[in-house]
Parts: C-alpha cells; sequence; structure tokens
C-alpha cells in the first residue's frame, strides 16, 4: 500500500488482491484490510476533517485483459470487474466487527461518504506509475491492477495540512 499526498490509498499487488478475473478477495487482502480500514475510518470519523469531506470513493481499477465472459466489449468487460471488486472491499468493510461499533449516526455518514466507482482500464499505468494517457508509455497490467481510497473534500489545503498532520 502506498498513501498519496492527496490522502489516495493505493493497494497495488494484484496477487494478493484478487485471483485473475476474480472479484473475491483474497485471504491476504483480507488481513490488509483488517488492519488497515478500522485505522483509516476512525481518524476520518473523528478528525476535525469530517466536515470538508465530500466523498470517499473506493476505486477499482483493471489492465486491459479482455474477459468476453463479461462483455464483449473489453472496456465494458473491465468496468464490470473493477465495479464488483470495490463493492466488495465496501461489502467486506460493513461485515467487519468493527462497523458494528460505530454508532447509528457513525455508520450513516460512512454510508453518506461511500462510493465504490469501476474505472476499468480507464486509468490504466505505465511501468513507472504513471498514467498512460499522460505518458504515451505502454500499460504495466500489473500496475493497472490495483484498489485506491481516494477522499474527495471541499478544501485541497484542509487535506493538505491534514495529511502533515497525520503522517509524522
Amino acid at each position: 500500500m502506498t498513501i498519496g499526498k492527496d490522502l489516495t490509498m493505493k493497494f497495488k499487488e494484484p496477487t494478493v488482491l484478487f485471483s485473475t478475473g476474480s472479484s473475491d478477495l483474497t485471504p491476504r487482502f483480507k488481513e490488509i484490510l483488517d488492519e488497515f480500514l478500522p485505522r483509516y475510518f476512525n481518524i476520518l470519523l473523528n478528525d476535525s476533517l469530517r466536515s470538508n469531506i465530500q466523498e470517499i470513493r473506493i476505486e477499482g481499477h483493471t489492465d486491459d485483459v479482455p474477459m468476453p465472459s463479461k462483455h464483449s466489449d473489453p472496456y465494458i468487460a473491465n468496468a464490470i470487474l473493477s465495479q464488483e471488486r470495490a463493492l466488495a472491499v465496501v461489502k467486506y468493510f460493513r461485515t467487519m466487527p468493527q462497523f458494528e461499533v460505530y454508532s447509528d449516526k457513525q455508520k450513516q455518514l460512512l454510508e453518506y461518504w461511500f462510493t465504490a466507482n469501476g474505472l476499468s482500464y480507464g486509468k490504466a499505468l505505465d511501468s513507472e506509475g504513471d498514467f498512460i494517457i499522460r505518458s504515451g508509455k505502454p500499460i504495466d497490467r500489473t500496475s493497472s491492477r490495483r484498489v485506491e481510497f481516494r477522499i474527495v473534500t471541499s478544501g485541497d489545503e484542509i487535506l493538505e495540512n491534514f495529511v502533515k498532520e497525520n503522517t509524522r
């Protein structure tokens, strides 16, 4: 997992996340989520930043390998798979014991924030981690298969200060 300056968390080891063509979380990814998600959401729910959060996007990203069993159009097939993967992460979190500990108001806030977004290979990465649309380089299938948590806020300056305070 890497943390971007915009507080984007990227889970980038595809074999740890899901089996090829599957939206079932691997046991190892469940372990990682068990450790990561409660801390992540506790920070967001209890920090002054919470009033500035507009959305927590759980984004599924895929490579460009066709999946005719899902759809004849490779982009659409991968959009379906990436959506299923993002939704699998949301479903898993909602079944965790930590979710049950939250108050009704906290659960409502998380439900307001959560979105599960399947982005197919539209934001595919090259071998250096840059978007292929920008770099013009070939897709790196391994780097492109990932799950990201992206916080959308009402102010970038607020987010930058939050990152500085919580990553020391």
